[in-house]
Protein backbone atom coordinates (compact mmCIF):
# COMPACT_ATOMS: atom_id res chain seq x y z
CA UNK A 1 0.00 0.00 0.00
CA UNK A 2 0.71 3.33 -0.86
CA UNK A 3 0.02 6.85 0.58
CA UNK A 4 1.63 10.07 -1.01
CA UNK A 5 0.87 13.77 -1.19
CA UNK A 6 2.24 17.33 -1.52
CA UNK A 7 1.76 20.02 1.05
CA UNK A 8 1.83 23.78 1.28
CA UNK A 9 1.81 25.78 4.19
CA UNK A 10 1.30 29.59 5.02
CA UNK A 11 1.82 30.96 8.75
CA UNK A 12 1.14 27.82 10.21
CA UNK A 13 2.11 28.43 14.01
CA UNK A 14 3.58 26.70 16.90
CA UNK A 15 6.80 24.53 16.10
CA UNK A 16 7.23 20.76 14.62
CA UNK A 17 5.83 18.60 16.87
CA UNK A 18 2.85 15.71 17.23
CA UNK A 19 0.19 18.76 17.41
CA UNK A 20 0.65 19.21 13.72
CA UNK A 21 -0.10 16.58 11.40
CA UNK A 22 -1.49 14.66 8.42
CA UNK A 23 -3.40 11.68 9.12
CA UNK A 24 -4.59 8.28 7.42
CA UNK A 25 -7.43 6.28 9.10
CA UNK A 26 -8.75 2.83 7.40
CA UNK A 27 -11.53 0.84 9.01
CA UNK A 28 -10.88 -3.10 8.38
CA UNK A 29 -12.73 -6.24 7.99
CA UNK A 30 -14.89 -6.82 11.15
CA UNK A 31 -14.45 -3.92 13.67
CA UNK A 32 -10.47 -3.57 13.60
CA UNK A 33 -8.62 -0.18 12.69
CA UNK A 34 -5.35 1.43 12.33
CA UNK A 35 -4.09 5.09 12.01
CA UNK A 36 -0.89 6.10 10.17
CA UNK A 37 0.31 10.19 10.94
CA UNK A 38 2.63 11.93 9.09
CA UNK A 39 4.22 14.66 10.62
CA UNK A 40 4.16 18.05 8.70
CA UNK A 41 6.47 21.06 8.77
CA UNK A 42 4.61 24.19 10.08
CA UNK A 43 5.69 28.19 9.24
CA UNK A 44 5.64 29.16 5.53
CA UNK A 45 6.70 26.71 2.77
CA UNK A 46 6.52 25.94 -0.83
CA UNK A 47 4.89 22.36 -1.85
CA UNK A 48 7.11 19.74 -0.25
CA UNK A 49 6.41 15.83 -1.29
CA UNK A 50 5.79 13.41 1.29
CA UNK A 51 4.76 9.25 1.60
CA UNK A 52 4.77 6.17 3.29
CA UNK A 53 4.76 2.66 2.07
CA UNK A 54 3.93 -1.23 3.96
CA UNK A 55 2.66 -4.28 3.40
CA UNK A 56 -0.11 -4.45 4.67
CA UNK A 57 -1.30 -7.59 6.16
CA UNK A 58 -4.96 -7.26 6.54
CA UNK A 59 -7.79 -6.49 4.02
CA UNK A 60 -9.53 -2.49 4.43
CA UNK A 61 -12.90 -1.83 3.90
CA UNK A 62 -12.78 2.08 3.81
CA UNK A 63 -10.27 4.79 4.59
CA UNK A 64 -10.16 8.62 5.14
CA UNK A 65 -7.65 11.24 5.74
CA UNK A 66 -7.67 14.59 7.97
CA UNK A 67 -5.30 17.72 9.06
CA UNK A 68 -4.68 17.79 12.62
CA UNK A 69 -3.57 21.16 13.91
CA UNK A 70 -4.16 21.58 17.20
CA UNK A 71 -4.00 24.80 18.77
CA UNK A 72 -2.56 26.29 15.98
CA UNK A 73 -3.35 29.12 12.76
CA UNK A 74 -2.74 29.38 9.08
CA UNK A 75 -3.35 27.69 5.82
CA UNK A 76 -2.75 24.26 5.04
CA UNK A 77 -3.19 22.84 1.21
CA UNK A 78 -3.03 18.90 0.42
CA UNK A 79 -2.38 18.26 -3.16
CA UNK A 80 -2.47 14.81 -5.60
CA UNK A 81 -2.86 12.55 -3.11
CA UNK A 82 -2.65 8.96 -3.49
CA UNK A 83 -4.20 5.68 -1.36
CA UNK A 84 -4.30 2.60 -2.41
CA UNK A 85 -2.28 -0.36 -4.03
CA UNK A 86 1.32 0.15 -4.76
CA UNK A 87 3.52 -0.95 -7.52
CA UNK A 88 7.81 -0.40 -6.57
CA UNK A 89 9.60 1.64 -9.03
CA UNK A 90 11.94 -1.53 -9.39
CA UNK A 91 8.58 -3.85 -10.59
CA UNK A 92 7.38 -0.98 -12.95
CA UNK A 93 11.01 -1.29 -14.71
CA UNK A 94 10.78 -4.91 -14.64
CA UNK A 95 7.76 -4.55 -16.71
CA UNK A 96 8.82 -1.77 -18.85
CA UNK A 97 12.33 -3.47 -19.91
CA UNK A 98 10.85 -6.98 -20.41
CA UNK A 99 8.02 -5.10 -22.72
CA UNK A 100 11.16 -3.35 -24.34
CA UNK A 101 12.57 -6.70 -24.99
CA UNK A 102 9.27 -8.01 -26.21
CA UNK A 103 9.02 -5.25 -29.14
CA UNK A 104 13.22 -5.41 -30.07
CA UNK A 105 12.87 -9.03 -30.79
CA UNK A 106 9.31 -8.62 -32.73
CA UNK A 107 11.16 -5.82 -34.83
CA UNK A 108 13.85 -7.81 -35.42
CA UNK A 109 12.18 -10.60 -37.33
Amino acid sequence: MKFAFWYKTENVTGKQDNTFKLTAHLRLIGTEQKWFEFPLEPGAHDWKYAEMTWKPDYTARQGAIGIYMSGRTGTVWIGRCFFGRWCPASMEEKKASSGEKAKEASSAQ
